[in-house]
């Protein structure tokens, strides 16, 4: 179980270090990349970005491959792995805080208030439980990683309880992004095929606004994302793979 978690936990870096640099060198990008065919449709505040990095699902429950690198701007998990060199391992997400019980089988985690999701619905303790049951229940992708996870509870609107089968590092498995993300309440009924056609259901800082396969994919911002846009950022992603 360790083994896995870490090597899990070095690709969550590599691909939080992969956004880090497109969002970078966005403006370097605008001025030395040329935009052709959709693109040049599009405003001139925006990043072309260049990427390898397929597609296999547009589904945060069954991801388990290389598009974490678009899925992390997207969707959010209840907390970020942090940098190398951190002074803690892991920082607030869609938690504000959480805590552990003494003997590690209950792990309370605190959640945000006032988060919209890209379709409007809100935050809330319940969408926390019903996307990490849909996950687990789904058996695909990186779900295997929940494995330790005996149940999950609502306490209240904004606190959500996991119990554990045993004591295992939970923070490592709800901060690995595969089998992590949280889903919005309006879209976490829906089957894989929903999501294949297109359609995502994140709280993330940039929306999927089209995607062609293998070809090219754009995400646009949020304007309502929590976090705020306080700093100049790019108002659409371009990649083309």
């Amino acid at each position: 179980m360790f083994s896995v978690l870490n090597r899990k936990e070095k690709s969550m870096k590599n691909q939080v270090k992969c956004t880090f640099v497109i969002v970078g060198i966005a403006f370097l990008a605008l001025i030395f990349n040329p935009v052709s065919g959709q693109a040049a449709k599009l405003p001139k505040n925006i990043l072309v970005y260049a990427c390898t990095d397929s597609v296999t699902t547009w589904d945060p429950s069954v991801s388990f491959s290389t598009e974490l690198t678009y899925l992390a701007n997207i969707y959010e998990p209840l907390i970020w792995v942090t940098p190398p060199g951190s002074e803690q391992s892991f920082k607030p997400g869609l938690a504000e805080k959480w805590e552990k019980s003494g003997d590690g089988l209950s792990w309370t985690f605190y959640l945000r208030k006032g988060v919209t999701f890209h379709d409007g619905a809100m935050l809330n303790a319940q969408a926390v439980k019903d996307s990490f049951d849909r996950t687990k229940t789904m058996k695909k992708g990186a779900s295997f990683i929940l494995g330790p996870i005996k149940d999950i509870k609502v306490v209240d609107e904004y606190t959500v309880q996991f119990n554990l089968t045993s004591v295992a590092p939970l923070e490592r498995i709800v901060a690995s992004a595969y089998a992590a993300w949280i889903i919005s309440p309006k879209a976490v009924g829906k089957d894989q095929k929903w999501f294949e056609a297109g359609n995502e259901a994140g709280s993330g800082p940039y929306t999927l606004e089209s995607s062609k396969p293998d070809e090219e994919i754009i995400l646009k911002k949020f304007d309502d994302y929590w976090g705020g846009w306080n700093k100049p950022h790019v108002e659409r992603i371009v990649v083309k793979i």
